[in-house]
């Protein structure tokens, strides 16, 4: 059904129809303030009853909000994501050029070593460095397996078939590293022709030197572009890339697997990154990006994970609703901040939780229990995160 166009007057009608609360001046200016999608579709899940609730002479095809839901609820989640927003996108953005900075002294360092004179005096050219022969254009073959235990890795090699000891099938899928080389290549010289117009410095280089190397080209180009370029590395600077960025928990000898985990987890970062910087919904978003529980203590950081190790050593099954519950916080925004963590010392990482439990516990004081207790699930952070973090 397609939707038309509302005035003020009936969408106050609407709203009222389906019992939220508005009674105020200053309720119906909330309402009239923002935009009504921004703000009542975007933020009304935790306010919702459920259908199983409903009054009897209600439309169950219709949202029927909580009893004693007012405007002002919806406005408190709303200021509460955007300021999520601002200390996740803080965080991410020095999280982004750590490793953009990693990556640049990386590909140098193998490169430098590993070239003839003629590639080496040529390698700061972009001419040079984005050849082909630089990267890894192999195809990726990965693996997801996830066990009975609730224990789920990512295996580099061959398809798996399933054994007994597996929940579902393995997953496979087979990365197709010339085709994320060709897609990377076209979109940096795109980006260069664009920003060559729109930031001068990147013209004045280009008109002095002809050249863009690559430490100044990585300032250009998205979270997501380096990314990518990161996924197509030779293995070798993806070893380099590991040590430099000093991970908390990292092996001194990281493993195919680790470095898939690794990109995989800067993934996240700069899915996340666009969300925050697109002033999107971020605190529901789920990730369905994986993570395997053996990269830097992952399953370690979730309140069951003694218990899959220990189903996991026994090949035991790991009960239906404990393990809903780790899928559930797994694809949650705390994987985020799991992703985040890592990148961060002592002081850092205990600045960053402090950051985001004030905001949490700020909401928490403005909103009717029930619905905080739903925005805190759908978080995953309706856990001891703070002490498992």
């Amino acid at each position: 059904m397609e939707k038309e166009y509302t005035s003020f007057r009936r969408r106050l009608q609407i709203l009222r129809s389906r019992r939220m609360d508005i009674s105020t001046p200053k309720q119906r200016n909330i309402v009239k303030k923002y935009n009504y999608y921004n703000l009542i579709n975007a933020y009304k899940g935790p306010f919702l009853e459920d259908i199983r609730n409903y009054p009897s002479n209600f439309n169950p095809n219709q949202d029927c909000y909580i009893l004693g839901t007012r405007p002002e609820y919806l406005e408190q989640l709303y200021q509460f994501d955007e300021k999520l927003r601002l200390i996740l996108l803080k965080y991410i953005l020095n999280i982004e050029e750590k490793i953009k900075d990693a990556l640049v002294q990386s590909f140098y360092e193998h490169h430098s070593k590993n070239s003839s004179t003629n590639q080496r005096n040529s390698l700061h050219r972009e001419s040079e460095y984005l050849r082909r022969n630089y990267y890894n254009l192999n195809d990726t073959e990965i693996n997801t397996i996830v066990y009975k235990s609730g224990y789920r890795i990512n295996k580099v090699g061959s398809r798996i078939s399933q054994g007994p000891e597996h929940k579902f099938p393995p997953k496979f899928k087979k990365v197709q590293n010339s085709n994320i080389y060709d897609d990377s290549i076209a979109m940096i010289y795109k980006n260069i022709g664009q920003q060559r117009q729109r930031k001068k410095y990147i013209g004045d280089y280009l008109d002095k030197h002809t050249y863009i190397p690559m430490w100044v080209l990585v300032n250009i180009l998205t979270f997501g572009s380096v990314s990518k370029l990161f996924q197509i590395q030779k293995s070798d600077v993806q070893y380099l890339i590991y040590k430099k960025l000093n991970l908390r928990g990292s092996k001194s000898t990281p493993t195919p697997d680790d470095l898939v985990d690794l990109a995989n987890l800067i993934q996240i970062l700069s899915l996340y990154r666009n969300i925050c910087a697109h002033n999107e919904r971020v605190y529901c978003t789920k990730v369905n990006i994986i993570i395997g529980d053996d990269f830097l203590g992952y399953l370690s950081k979730f309140p069951m994970s003694t218990q899959v190790n220990n189903l996991q050593r026994t090949r035991g099954t790991l009960t239906r609703n404990v393990y809903s519950n780790l899928k559930r916080l797994r694809e949650s925004l705390y994987t985020l901040l799991f992703s985040v963590s890592v990148f961060l010392n002592n002081k850092e990482l205990k600045k960053f939780k402090s950051d985001v439990n004030k905001e949490v516990r700020l909401l928490q004081s403005s909103l009717p229990s029930r619905s905080f207790n739903t925005v805190l699930r759908e978080m995953g952070l309706d856990i001891d995160w703070m002490n498992l973090l």
